[in-house]
């Protein structure tokens, strides 16, 4: 209302007073914004502050003239000047307050809001603790908008388009450690919230791609020799493609360590060194495809962390990347088929599973198990007699049951209405952990056999799912962007005959179209965008087209008609498997 009235009036004295006198000092942001300036509010739960007010402030703050933002950015110096320690609860009302201010998403004012930055990065873990949980009690917009202000300072910080507009980077070093830090703070409230805030990939600064990410990674894996910040300690901040890129990179390393080592090997025992023993060579016959894989795997695990080269026994093809692929989708096709008994599929999660090997528990848990547990939680009569329970649960066998107790004495053990939170815990426990232990035994020892560097623990759950099965949003548009051809130009009628066929196939068919063409229908974490395709002519209406699955290609014949392109198109990708040399 007073700023509608200083608009109508041309009178502004009043809001500039109200925003020269609220942002001169943390007493004074206090008793404008706390619900009940004569309350302390010292709980994690509530900070006391009147969220709303905080918002209409702010969005009407540049709407005021240049006179009144001015005066605000200098009360706001005023009151951060006045810092002092040990800070009370109201000093950290007052920087949640002022680091909503929309004023710092100016480049004019990074100054001042590096400072506060500063400030807020200093407290102690108690303060940080209340910070975190205050920041949980804010809505979405604002959260937003303040890890938006907060990418748009470090990435102005580290490439500056106007270099003579800030301090040197040697005065202020500090700038980017403290809005990490910040940003940290948000990223753990973020964390603890269910849902949370804003989804995890907004944390991502896509400009770090462009830093030296293995100096960073260097730095983070060496403290005693490179002392430093590093982005690598707050991963949450890394895209997934610069996660993808550490590890790549730091996967080589490890991979020239063991070829060197081999190598050296070689020589003192005075060998004559050869290329194969730069790998890890694996030859395989599709027959025997898992048992050959799994001798080949056991009778060489000193190579395992080599680069990785497939032969198929009698079969003439060379490895430049397909054959392997290849039989990595053969392999894990068989292993996770239901069948072969290593697995488990569940249906409504959409995921597999250990299998137990024993017995059908996961199955039996999904079906029957689960319904029953959220039954007992919620049951108001009487637990221990209606449902006569005790902390042990049932298996079958080789054809008999057997009782495993859940806890030690877990037979003698009845569950009543005041330990049935510990029973549904441990019954579930034991059916996803504890009864396929040595199976996820040999998952885990296997795993780190190969991938066993230190940047695998930058990576999210959800970051691991994208880095092992690839971008799963399928866009044979951007496919065609990125697509250069040999012997045919974009605008050749068998070109625009093939992306129309492409086009409108459901996605099965475009899944088994990129199986064909690269030797896997997964796309790369970053989407086609990242990808190389390419289509060559060949002569011959006759042929069937082919695959070069080591390098993107699909060899096309020129064929006459549509209908003979989408025929012959359909026949090559429903039978890609094999592989030959002409």
């Amino acid at each position: 209302d007073d700023i509608k009235n200083a608009k109508e009036k041309d009178n502004w004295k009043i809001v500039q007073d109200f925003y020269s006198t609220t942002f001169d000092s943390f007493m004074e942001i206090n008793a404008v914004f706390k619900r009940d300036p004569g309350k302390e509010y010292k709980s994690t739960e509530d900070p006391g502050l009147k969220m709303d007010f905080v918002q209409i402030v702010f969005d009407n703050l540049l709407d005021t003239p240049q006179e009144i933002q001015k005066a605000t950015l200098k009360a706001t110096i005023n009151s951060l000047l006045k810092d002092k320690r040990p800070h009370t609860k109201d000093d950290l009302r007052a920087y949640l307050v002022l680091m909503q201010n929309p004023q710092f998403e100016s480049a004019s004012t990074y100054v001042i809001f590096a400072h506060m930055l500063r400030q807020i990065a200093a407290l102690n873990d108690h303060d940080h603790h209340f910070l975190v949980h205050w920041i949980r009690r804010l809505k979405s917009v604002p959260v937003r908008k303040l890890i938006k202000r907060l990418h748009s300072f470090i990435s102005i910080r580290l490439f500056p388009p106007r270099p003579q507009d800030l301090p040197p980077m040697q005065k202020c070093s500090w700038w980017v450690p403290s809005a990490t830090k910040v940003m940290a703070l948000i990223n753990a409230a973020n964390n603890l919230s269910s849902p949370p805030l804003v989804p995890f990939y907004e944390f991502y600064n896509p400009t770090l791609d462009h830093l030296d990410l293995m100096a960073e990674y260097y730095t983070w894996q060496n403290p005693s020799s490179c002392a430093g910040f590093s982005f690598c300690q707050y991963p949450f901040i890394l895209s997934i493609t610069a996660k993808r890129t550490i590890l790549q990179r730091d996967s080589e390393q490890q991979m020239i360590i063991m070829a060197r080592r081999s190598l050296v090997a070689k020589v003192q025992r005075r060998q004559l060194p050869d290329v194969g023993m730069l790998f890890l060579n694996l030859n395989i016959r599709r027959a025997y495809l898992v048992s050959d894989s799994l001798n080949e795997i056991a009778e060489k695990q000193h190579d395992l962390k080599k680069k990785l080269k497939v032969t198929f026994v009698g079969e003439p093809g060379l490895d430049m990347g397909g054959l392997t692929k290849e039989w990595f989708l053969l392999l894990l096709r068989q292993i996770f088929h239901s069948d072969y008994g290593m697995f488990t599929y569940d249906k409504k999660a959409g995921v597999h599973w250990f299998s137990s090997a024993q017995c059908e528990t996961y199955q039996e848990f999904n079906l029957e198990v689960a319904s029953g547990l959220k039954d007992l939680l919620i049951y108001d009569g009487d637990v221990e007699d209606d449902f006569g329970l005790t902390f042990q649960v049932s298996q079958s066998e080789f054809g008999s049951v057997k009782t495993v107790e859940l806890k030690p004495g877990g037979a003698d053990i009845s569950v009543t209405k005041a330990n049935r939170e510990e029973y549904v815990q441990l019954y579930v426990d034991w059916v996803l952990n504890r009864s396929i232990y040595p199976q996820f035994q040999a998952f885990y020892h296997g795993f780190h056999s190969v991938c066993a560097s230190n940047a695998l623990i930058m990576l999210r759950p959800q970051e691991v799912e994208m880095l092992v099965c690839g971008n799963p949003n399928l866009d044979m548009k951007e496919l065609k962007k990125v697509t250069v051809y040999d012997g045919y130009s974009s605008n050749d009628p068998a070109i625009k005959n093939f992306w129309d066929i492409l086009f409108s196939f459901p996605l099965d068919l475009q899944k088994k179209f990129l199986l064909f063409t690269t030797g896997s229908d997964r796309i790369p974490i970053g989407g086609m965008s990242e990808m190389q395709f390419k289509i060559s002519r060949v002569s011959g209406s006759d042929l069937l087209p082919m695959a070069h699955t080591c390098f993107n290609q699909l060899v096309l014949p020129g064929y006459k008609s549509k209908k003979s392109l989408r025929q012959k198109l359909l026949t090559a990708i429903e039978n890609a498997e094999g592989f030959g040399l002409e």
